[in-house]
């Protein structure tokens, strides 16, 4: 497991324009490539978004069970499940979360970020010393794209924020199991899409025209791993998928 030089092959031998970050828990590994490289988030910017529900819901400043209902301006395309259900329906914080999770939900994306508003969003990412990350526009907004607006952030910020979450110092300790655990139900399979199901994946998937990401901690008896793959130079997505894919199965042979 972990073979710097199977790594570097890996990258040498691909077109895919790849930032890498990956980092042994157990041992002392530790791999970089092109770590500081800012690059659009696309939805891995959820992840602090969930740190912060959590930060505050643990200082009492928010009810994880309060209801929320979309408005026709939050319902927008692409991920998730809310914009192909009945407009009427309210859903908790709590399941907002979750669902902008584990099915990357956009309309659940933006509701909450209606909710908390941008500024305290970035105001955790700063928290979290994630230097090169930033919420600059709600989720599958043309315009603001269009205009130059986008998310931001690097796979070392998105290491980071990993590792902070395996040693339990995203919010607490109580609090970083559950977001693991809800990372664990991610039902986009990406890096670990060839791993056997004793390894155990807690990540999070990001896509968007020209990118394709996947960040979070490969679990297993030998040792945990962070590994964060942010992707683009590909004439096709699957083609960025693919790497991540192909790059996890090398770093667990």
């Amino acid at each position: 497991m972990l073979k710097r030089e199977d790594i570097e092959k890996y990258i040498q031998d691909s077109d895919i324009d790849a930032s890498i970050y990956i980092k042994s828990m157990r041992g002392d590994f530790e791999f970089k490539h092109k770590e500081t490289r800012v690059m659009p988030s696309a939805s891995l910017i959820k992840l602090p978004m969930m740190a912060c529900i959590y930060d505050l819901a643990y200082d009492d400043r928010l009810d994880m069970e309060q209801k929320l209902k979309p408005r026709r301006e939050q319902i927008v395309a692409g991920s998730g499940v809310i914009k192909d259900l009945h407009a009427d329906i309210e859903y908790s914080i709590r399941d907002l979360t979750y669902l902008m999770i584990t099915v990357s939900d956009n309309t659940a994306a933006n509701i909450l970020i209606d909710y908390l508003g941008m500024d305290r969003i970035n105001d955790e990412i700063e928290k979290l010393g994630m230097k090169d990350t930033v919420l600059r526009r709600y989720m599958m907004d043309s315009a603001a794209r269009a205009a130059g607006i986008e998310n931001l952030t690097t796979v070392l910020d998105m290491g980071l924020f990993f590792e902070k979450l395996y040693d339990g110092d995203v919010v607490n300790y109580l609090a970083s199991r559950e977001m693991t655990d809800i990372l664990k139900a991610q039902r986009f399979n990406v890096m670990d899409y060839y791993l056997p199901k004793r390894y155990k994946v807690a990540h999070k998937t990001g896509s968007l025209e020209g990118y394709e990401h996947d960040c979070g901690i490969i679990f297993s008896q030998e040792d945990d791993v962070i590994v964060c793959v942010m992707t683009s130079g590909f004439k096709n997505d699957y083609e960025g998928i693919d790497y991540i894919k192909g790059l996890a199965k090398i770093i667990v042979s």
